[in-house]
């Protein structure tokens, strides 16, 4: 195994050049923890939403655990008609009622451009479903009338153990409902 010293035969490299050369060896192959989450929502990013999946599976694979998903319908119809703001704006009244749902045990992300999803440690099947329609009442009425605009939800339950098929099979409910 070969080791890289950057340290190594200083007098041969300028304070400035070793200065940048410290920074460069310093910076984190990881992704940028602010990375891993939305600034336009507020909300975690596909890879924090389901690494935190992944955590709560692997700590607890026989508790119940469920998946939400919110899929928000007209945004690209809302962009069109009332500029890009719009949608922004709309997608952050979104993030607002989610992040006003979830528990201090949960975690609400944003997996897509229009597809937002919350995981639920501890949760099983009826408290789900129960989340899945005070999300589709208070965020379907939060949004203005006005626009083309609205909101499907979903949930899949089951238990640490199924974590990986949980989010595919809350996302698969959509594509029977097209």
């Amino acid at each position: 195994m070969t080791v890289l010293n950057p340290t190594a035969n200083l007098s041969l490299v300028s304070p400035r050049r070793l200065q940048a050369q410290r920074r460069r060896s310093v910076r984190p192959s990881a992704p940028i923890p602010f990375r891993r989450h939305r600034r336009s929502t507020g909300l975690a990013g596909p890879p924090a939403l389901l690494d935190r999946l992944a955590m709560v599976a692997t700590l607890a694979p026989s508790a119940p655990l469920s998946f939400v998903v919110v899929k928000v319908d007209g945004l690209s119809e809302l962009n069109r008609e009332f500029g890009w703001n719009a949608g922004s704006e709309s997608l952050r009244l979104i993030a607002g009622e989610l992040s006003s749902v979830v528990r201090a045990t949960d975690m609400a992300g944003r997996l897509t451009a229009t597809t937002f999803g919350i995981v639920l440690q501890g949760s099983g099947a009826t408290a789900a479903g129960a989340v899945a329609a005070r999300l589709s009442y208070r965020v379907n009425r939060v949004l203005p009338a006005s626009q083309p605009v609205s909101v499907r939800v979903s949930a899949a339950s089951g238990t640490g153990a199924n974590a990986d098929v949980l989010a595919i099979a809350a996302l698969e409910s959509f594509e029977n409902d097209d």
